[in-house]
């Protein structure tokens, strides 16, 4: 497995915390209580982040500290997770979700992770997320557990966002009041939502991934079908298998992202979501043998029911 520079790693995390605010050094923190401190708290580990700060020389040894720590974990992890999960299924966007799910079972603890700096708040309640975007259909189904029973979770508010082809988030920034890749979903009787989006886009030390987010219990959409309720009981990320990306990268418009490529293996959040006995990736089936038609991905989530969280908002939906 090739090992990420440390010095880029390093300056990556300065130039991070200086352009959104400083708070790379606390989700440093976050995550190397986690991993360490796998029975721990996560409310505790999150307190002891807010009342430790950090300064830069703190960030900066910390930066080390925790890409040392995950690059650990996170070879012996997707080792694990490092096959294909293209299945031989006949599945199509006819089949029901729980007939996949039925067969696809799964019960592990996700782990809660940085929702990153492009949560924005006020999001519509909408299965088509697309907005106009250009690049392969992603048709994603996402079954939420309760880790502590392993029952279905019913009637919670499933969030996702993502990046498109070109690595661009709507929502924030010069794309302020722009919705395209993120909505929400009610999960069902069996805990599943559906979702019709795109593949997402790599971008500056990310490889393509999905955030999703399991808002609590009791959370209500508004008159205008948005929620602006920032509180979750979960925060993850779920990715695809390498060669499935570079399918899609070989298509238009992926191929005109002109951000510098990064591979699953380099990606240390992808390490630290599958160090934690969780397999981030989804599993899927082609729509035809031509990957512009196409895929059709499911994934289930194993939500902390009992641990809230306000996730970090970057801007807000007007």
């Amino acid at each position: 497995m090739q090992k990420l520079p440390i010095l880029a790693v390093i300056l990556w995390a300065i130039g991070y915390a200086a352009g959104h605010g400083g708070n790379f050094a606390a989700e440093l923190s976050h995550r190397r209580e986690y991993l360490e401190k796998r029975g721990a708290s996560l409310r505790e580990a999150r307190d002891l982040c807010a009342r430790n700060g950090a300064d830069d020389r703190e960030l900066f040894e910390r930066g080390i500290q925790d890409i040392q720590l995950t690059h650990d974990l996170g070879e012996r992890a997707l080792k694990d997770y490092n096959h294909t999960h293209q299945t031989s299924d006949k599945y199509t966007l006819n089949t029901d979700p729980h007939e996949i799910f039925q067969k696809y079972k799964a019960c592990a603890l996700s782990p809660d992770v940085t929702e990153g700096p492009f949560y924005v708040e006020g999001e519509l309640m909408r299965r088509n997320i697309v907005d106009g975007q250009s690049g392969i259909p992603l048709h994603l189904k996402i079954r939420v557990k309760d880790f502590a029973t392993c029952n279905d979770v019913q009637d919670v508010l499933v969030e996702v966002w993502h990046a498109n082809a070109l690595g661009t988030y709507s929502g924030t920034g010069s794309e302020h009041g722009k919705t395209y890749l993120r909505g929400l979903q009610r999960t069902d009787n069996m805990g599943v939502v559906s979702f019709d989006t795109l593949f997402p886009g790599h971008y500056y030390m990310r490889a393509p991934h999905v955030h999703i987010a399991v808002h609590i219990a009791g959370t209500a959409e508004g008159s205008d079908g948005s929620v602006r309720n920032n509180v979750v009981s979960l925060s993850a990320q779920v990715f695809f298998d390498q060669d499935l990306i570079l399918a899609v990268e070989k298509e238009d418009p992926y191929r005109q992202n002109k951000q510098e490529f990064m591979w699953n293996a380099d990606d240390g959040f992808l390490q630290q979501e599958g160090s934690a006995g969780f397999d981030p990736f989804v599993d899927w089936v082609g729509l035809s043998k031509n990957t512009r038609d196409g895929l059709l991905a499911w994934i289930t989530v194993g939500a902390n029911l009992t641990e809230h969280r306000a996730l970090s908002v970057a801007d807000s939906r007007p």
